[in-house]
């Protein structure tokens, strides 16, 4: 939840997170920064927890990527993670993860990273602007030049290369996040935004 020129960043897990906190000067942002150097940086938390601690921000930002496409993201990404997890729990990491999606939809915990666009973004204010992933690059130059921020108008990928021993996700798993994350698509739609 990255705060700098008076603009907020909603930041959803796999979603140009990474890029967009070093366009705007403040690095890598991530769980561990936890308002680590005053209120620039800070865990990801929805707008309610926000509004709560009485952040002060003028404007507010975030990006909406494709739910199924965020969770296969994390999926590939955090993979040795949900495998000890998984052998943990005696169960398959397939079914870990599913578990997870379904657990923690509506969480600023541990779990944030399953969280859904409606539960973080919930208590947006009108001064705010949406991003679609898919054009994130144009996107983004355009925030930057509409409100006139002193920030990078150009992003980085940082992408993790995927092994090819890497487990994938089932059609059917996919299918199943398709449902459970069916709100944000409606939430992007409500927006003007299409995520597919």
């Amino acid at each position: 939840m990255p705060l700098k020129n008076n603009v907020l960043f909603v930041q959803m897990a796999r979603s140009a997170g990474t890029s967009i906190s070093i366009a705007m000067g403040l690095g890598r942002v991530n769980a561990y920064n936890l308002l680590k150097g005053g209120r620039e940086k800070c865990h990801t938390w929805n707008l309610r927890k926000i509004h709560h601690y009485a952040f002060e921000y003028d404007k507010l930002f975030a990006v909406l990527r494709n739910p199924v496409d965020r969770m296969n993201s994390l999926w590939f990404f955090e993979q040795e993670k949900i495998k000890n997890y998984a052998k943990q729990k005696n169960t398959s990491p397939q079914n870990f993860f599913m578990d997870c999606c379904q657990k923690f939809r509506e969480t600023d915990s541990w779990g944030n990273q399953f969280s859904t666009f409606r539960y973080m973004l919930e208590e947006m204010p009108e001064s705010h602007r949406l991003l679609n992933f898919k054009y994130i690059s144009s996107e983004w130059r355009k925030l930057v030049n509409d409100w006139q921020v002193p920030w990078d108008p150009t992003l980085r990928v940082y992408k993790k290369k995927v092994s090819r021993g890497a487990l994938k996700l089932s059609y059917t798993n996919k299918q199943d996040l398709h449902e459970l994350y069916k709100d944000d698509y409606a939430f992007a739609e409500e927006h003007g935004i299409s995520l597919n």
